[in-house]
């Protein structure tokens, strides 16, 4: 999986990415630490904006995720579906894969 790459999370609180350059915008946090599967702690230094494209059906998509925190060395980046939801979207899923579908319904 490349940096680019993003799992659709039902378990997580907050979006993760793991490159800085994934970021649009970004501050740097004081460190905290975030709690993942089994219990494993990793550090946070920064917190912004991504821009996601997205193409279904060969239309591509743009997907922005705020508050999304930086956690470097992470394996996945991670799209809290608890959080898109909390936003307004909403998601469909089965079969292996998974449709967000924006607050304007697309």
């Amino acid at each position: 999986m490349i940096y680019y790459d993003w799992v659709a999370d039902n378990a997580t609180s907050s979006h993760i990415a793991s490159e800085w350059n994934s970021f649009e915008t970004y501050t740097k946090i004081q460190k905290s630490t975030v709690t993942g599967v089994g219990g494993k702690k990793a550090a946070a230094i920064g917190r912004g904006t991504v821009i996601l494209i997205s193409n279904c059906n060969g239309v591509n998509w743009t997907l922005k995720l705020e508050n999304v925190l930086h956690v470097p060395g992470q394996r996945n980046n991670l799209i809290s579906l608890g959080r898109w939801d909390k936003a307004g979207g909403t998601y469909q899923g089965g079969e292996n894969k998974i449709t967000l579908i924006t607050k304007d319904g697309k």
